[in-house]
């Protein structure tokens, strides 16, 4: 056990890497405990924990790998993962831009993990369908522009919320094979983004991401189709609902909390 007011010079101390020096504290000398094992889950379940977090840093020995396994076999310890999308570099590697991108990584892995991200290439904030609500909150005028931009006619569409449930979102679930409209979206604005090749290593919301897609060169997907709809069409649909719609408005406060500690990151020296 640390005593207390230590827990700083123990955290130091095991990050010491014993290329560089071995930290004493006492008469006990310390050194990187990844020299031994990555992944020291058989501590915390000594201790008893049943519900366990692992920060998983990248290279894993033997021993690492046979614990992994081994947890996937007790039912009654909950265990988390939480590991890099991508390596920027190597953990000798000093360079102040590398140690930044991982610490934003680190920080958007650990939200994604927890489930307030979604999105597999590009990191979301997605807890309401707010493009449904954009498009729902216009009035009717512009809701029926906002139809017309996929060649949908007042007279073959019962309502806008028959346009949106029973003819746009169902032909896109279909193409990506998903089940819900908000997974449809991010899925849709994952492939698009990637199209566009934006930065990976950002946070969005719903809404700052399709605004950063549309902002875009469009050559990228001039002949793509999700089933009987056209990217294009897709694309001037959301551009309509930013430039008309009270989107903006809609952005949920937590993602303001996340965003604030992702922006302070970005601003670590």
């Amino acid at each position: 056990d640390i005593p207390e007011g230590e827990l700083e010079d123990y955290i130091l101390a095991s990050a010491n890497h014993p290329v560089f020096k071995r930290e004493q504290i006492g008469l006990e000398k310390f050194i990187d405990g990844g020299i031994y094992r990555n992944i020291p889950v058989n501590m915390a379940l000594s201790r008893g924990f049943k519900e366990i977090i692992i920060v998983d840093l990248g290279p894993k020995r033997i021993r690492d790998i046979l614990t992994l396994a081994s947890l996937k076999r007790l039912d009654e310890v909950k265990h988390l993962v939480i590991k890099p999308r991508e390596f920027y570099g190597d953990v000798l590697d000093f360079d102040p831009e590398v140690s930044r991108n991982f610490m934003k990584e680190g920080y958007l892995d650990c939200l994604f993990e927890l489930g307030y991200l979604a999105g597999e290439e590009y990191y979301v904030f997605a807890k309401q369908d707010t493009i449904a609500k954009a498009l729902f909150s216009m009035p009717e005028k512009k809701r029926k522009e906002a139809r017309a931009i996929f060649g949908i006619e007042p007279w073959q569409s019962e309502s806008t919320h028959h346009f949106y449930y029973g003819q746009l979102v169902p032909v896109l679930q279909n193409h990506f094979g998903t089940t819900s409209p908000l997974e449809t979206w991010v899925v849709l604005l994952n492939k698009l983004a990637g199209l566009m090749e934006l930065e990976k290593l950002e946070l969005f919301s719903l809404q700052a991401l399709i605004e950063r897609i549309t902002s875009a060169v469009r050559s990228s997907i001039e002949n793509i189709e999700y089933n009987d709809i056209s990217c294009q069409r897709v694309m001037s649909f959301l551009e309509f609902l930013i430039n008309n719609s009270n989107m903006k408005d809609l952005e949920d406060q937590e993602f303001k909390k996340f965003e604030d500690g992702f922006s302070s990151l970005t601003r670590l020296e």
